[in-house]
């Protein structure tokens, strides 16, 4: 009771996933008087809810309770005449965890009538919520909510700072540390759309505009480097593989873009893969090595 989780911002996946950031006030009037943030994730086909770290929880989720997972988890008691952080915005990177964009009151009393505003991220890395701070190295305006995308293998957001003007930020590492890219011509963005792999499009109040990134994933020879190996393709019972370099983690897709399978290894070279159970067709397979992913096509006879 007496708590408000008052604006959630949703982003749905290609794997039957939507991601839910959520931002919380005691009560809510006039300005915003956010104090706390949390992620839940909603698995459509099995119609359950999950924190970041894979743990169901049911809802309501109260944010009182051990079922809120917390990007944001506050830093001073509730007070209706304070904020701390502004409306979040969320995606997911290549590793499929959740990254948060959202702005955060700087002002050392949280001051709700002149607060100072910077950009923040918040990425789960798989065990905790990583904190960075300031990636536009500017002051933002009130209200700013700047889209974050993963288009181009890298995490984009599009904010707008008081200083520096319209900009974008990326990062190459999953979330865990973000650069400029480059300045941008518009006043910044309110909303934007995956257009394809390499391509966003975004709106800023009446205009339409475009940005196309450089596409940072490894291409197969480079890939080739880590000198590795999967066969036999075709195959109907065991895919095997190999590098020079440990394989972190395997995705394999249907050709709907369902995820069916996910493995993880701890510092193994050689891993034999599964496959006789499913159904004859084309499959593409996501390898992760040191940090690198690549996309392969197997067909299960």
């Amino acid at each position: 009771p007496d708590r408000n989780a008052y604006w959630s911002v949703l982003h749905a996946d290609k794997n039957n996933n939507v991601h839910i950031a959520t931002a919380w006030s005691r009560k809510h009037f006039g300005a915003n008087a956010f104090q706390k943030g949390t992620y839940l994730r909603y698995d459509v086909g099995q119609d359950k809810y999950f924190k970041a770290n894979g743990v169901e929880v049911g809802i309501p989720v109260s944010i009182e309770s051990s079922n809120a997972d917390k990007f944001y988890p506050g830093e001073i008691p509730w007070n209706d005449d304070v904020i701390e952080i502004q409306t979040p915005k969320v995606t997911i990177n290549n590793q499929g965890y959740p990254v948060v964009s959202y702005a955060y009151n700087t002002d050392v009393n949280y001051s709700r009538s002149a607060p100072i505003y910077k950009m923040n991220i918040a990425t789960w890395t798989g065990t905790e919520w990583l904190r960075i701070d300031d990636i536009l190295s500017d002051i933002v305006p009130n209200f700013s909510r700047p889209p974050i995308t993963n288009t181009g293998n890298r995490i984009n957001v599009i904010g707008k700072g008081i200083t520096k003007g319209s900009t974008l930020v990326s990062s190459t590492d999953n979330g865990a540390s973000f650069t400029m890219s480059s300045s941008l011509i518009s006043n910044g963005a309110d909303e934007s759309l995956n257009y394809n792999n390499t391509t966003d499009l975004f709106i800023d109040f009446r205009k339409l505009y475009k940005i196309v990134y450089a596409d940072n994933s490894l291409n197969i020879e480079d890939f080739e480097a880590f000198n590795f190996k999967y066969s036999p393709n075709p195959t109907s019972n065991y895919l095997k593989l190999s590098s020079v370099k440990p394989i972190e983690n395997i995705k394999l897709f249907n050709l709907l873009g369902q995820q069916v399978l996910t493995k993880t290894f701890n510092n193994q070279k050689e891993v034999d893969l599964n496959v006789t159970n499913f159904k004859t067709g084309i499959y593409l397979m996501k390898v992760r090595i040191e940090g690198r992913v690549e996309t392969f096509k197997i067909l299960k006879k």
